[in-house]
Parts: structure tokens; C-alpha cells; sequence
């Protein structure tokens, strides 16, 4: 369980290996999203990846 101040922001499902969405109700969805990582060269092929991933999903169309 991740917590924050004594609420939690997320719960493990023992049913699944994966999280559980705690606030369904709010999205961010028109929210910025910024990809940081620390400086690198050459920058490592997974982090190009999920850069990628990133601009072709999450893009306006």
C-alpha cells in the first residue's frame, strides 16, 4: 500500500500482481505530462522506448 500523510494512494489487489485504482471518479486526462530522467548518453533504450510509447498514445490528435 502506498501512503501518503495516512491516506492511501493505492492498493495492492492480493488477486492480482497489480494496483487498484482508488479514485475512479478523477481523471487526468487533459492534464501536462512530462517525461524527466536524469541526463545520460547514451540514453538507455527502455527510457527511449517509453518516450516513444508516450508521444504516439498520449498525443492530440
Amino acid at each position: 500500500m502506498l501512503r501518503e500523510e495516512g491516506r492511501a494512494l493505492a492498493v495492492a489487489d492480493p488477486r492480482r500482481v497489480a494496483l487498484v485504482r482508488v479514485l475512479p471518479d478523477v481523471s487526468l486526462a487533459n492534464a501536462p505530462l512530462y517525461l524527466v530522467s536524469r541526463p545520460a548518453k547514451p540514453v538507455p533504450p527502455r527510457v527511449r522506448a517509453l518516450h516513444q510509447w508516450l508521444v504516439n498514445h498520449l498525443q492530440a490528435p
